[in-house]
């Protein structure tokens, strides 16, 4: 399955693949030793996230 990167700039990338089922998007968001990655349809439905922290 491949997802194309759709959106990305500073700290941020985002990569979408509407044909599959779900997740049908991937977006990381950066902010300092921050991560957060979050799941969910193409719509921005369904969300699910989680947030990494570095030690």
């Amino acid at each position: 399955m491949v997802f194309r990167l759709v959106e990305s700039g500073a700290g941020r990338a985002a990569f979408e693949n509407a044909d599959h089922d779900y997740p049908q998007r991937i977006a990381y968001v950066r902010d300092g030793d921050t991560l957060t990655a979050t799941i969910s349809l193409v719509d921005g439905s369904k969300a699910r996230s989680w947030v990494y922290r570095r030690r």
